[in-house]
């Protein structure tokens, strides 16, 4: 009898840790950590590749060497999404100088990041100059101004 009670308790004490800890959602901050890390790296290098060009890169692989040793990829191992953008064009090229505006982005794992409507995205905007949350129906635009993360 007396071991039963002391097995109830045990299982009762676990399981409290268990949703105290909750580990997959502390991988999922790690991750988003992560993310924001490599991503702040990898602005720079637009940003670095901008000021010497005067246009933004057509790919991230522009930004080796001189930018970037290497290009950082996002915690699962993925390419970061990057867009560059023309003026009137959905699409440019680096080499017509035409590429006005870019934005590099991926989605938010944490829950802590959810938005009321939409998707979590932590992004780089060319029209900001800087890395934050963007919530969007869509892919985030260059046009977006990303806020503080939360």
């Amino acid at each position: 009898m007396e071991l039963l009670v002391v097995i109830a308790v045990m299982a009762v004490l676990s399981a409290i840790m268990l949703v105290v800890l909750d580990p997959v959602r502390k991988n999922k901050q790690a991750r988003d950590a992560s993310r924001k890390s490599s991503m702040a790296q990898i602005a720079g290098g637009i940003s670095n590749y901008y000021t010497l060009k005067s246009v933004y890169t057509q790919s991230l692989s522009d930004l080796k060497p001189d930018e970037l040793k290497t290009v950082p990829k996002n915690p699962t191992g993925a390419e970061f999404f990057y867009v560059a953008y023309g003026e009137n064009l959905p699409d440019c090229s680096t080499q017509e100088k035409n590429c006005t505006k870019a934005v590099l982005y991926d989605v938010y794992e944490s829950p802590k990041t959810l938005c009321p409507s939409g998707t979590a995205y932590w992004a780089w905007t060319s029209s900001s100059g800087r890395l934050g949350k963007i919530c969007s129906m869509g892919i985030p635009s260059p046009m977006d101004m990303p806020t503080d993360d939360l």
